[in-house]
């Protein structure tokens, strides 16, 4: 089982960010109602940038302070650093990392974009600068809206919820397209076990 760590809705905070620590991916779910989408998507990567730029920073310092210090290691920090204080996150960026370091920013990202219901069927167009800083972060993008999520949810019938979804250009619902979007991130594949009266994956 994945475990997330959900860092949107109000919980950029310091117990929010030493449980990222401690997960497989993370989740920035950002509202995009009242609030700017970019300037949520700032202040939350910017935190988490912070956090691991002052790890990062102590462990120089104390690496500084041995005599003997491994000479890789003090590259990949210092790798590290200019990654991160030019903004940017770590993961992926650095294949020769130390075991040991728990970077936040070297967790896999997604972004999980709560828009109006108006909104929805354009939300690339509508977002554009926000969908634009997920990519320059290396973060893929997933628009949804929170209350239609909820309907589709209460629907029993597949018949009405494929044309509740069709009413607003939707193929499936969003936490399908999350579900794919994290497989695709992750590199997960779904293996399959068939039995007489089910089948389980």
């Amino acid at each position: 089982m994945l475990d997330f760590a959900d860092l949107g809705g109000g919980r950029r905070d310091s117990d929010a960010a030493q449980q990222a620590k401690n997960v497989d991916a993370l989740l920035l779910v950002l509202g995009a109602f009242a609030k700017n989408a970019l300037s949520d998507l700032d202040e939350v990567s910017s935190e988490l940038i912070l956090s691991d730029l002052e790890q990062v920073e102590r462990a120089l310092k104390r690496i500084g302070g041995k005599r003997f210090s491994s000479e890789g290691e003090v590259t990949a920090l210092r790798q590290a650093k200019s990654l991160l204080e030019d903004g940017q996150f770590i993961a992926g960026s650095i294949p020769a990392l130390p075991t040991g370091y728990n970077f936040i920013t070297d967790k896999p990202a997604i972004v999980a974009l709560n828009v109006p219901e108006d909104k929805l069927s354009d939300c690339r167009d509508a977002y554009a600068l926000a969908m634009q800083r997920c990519g320059t972060l290396g973060m893929p993008s997933v628009c949804f809206s929170a209350h239609i999520e909820m309907d589709i949810a209460r629907m029993e019938l597949k018949k009405e919820r494929t044309q509740f979804m069709h009413e607003y250009g939707l193929n499936q619902p969003g936490i399908d397209r999350l579900a794919r979007t994290t497989y695709s991130k992750l590199g997960l594949i779904s293996f399959f076990t068939v039995g007489q009266d089910e089948v389980r994956a």
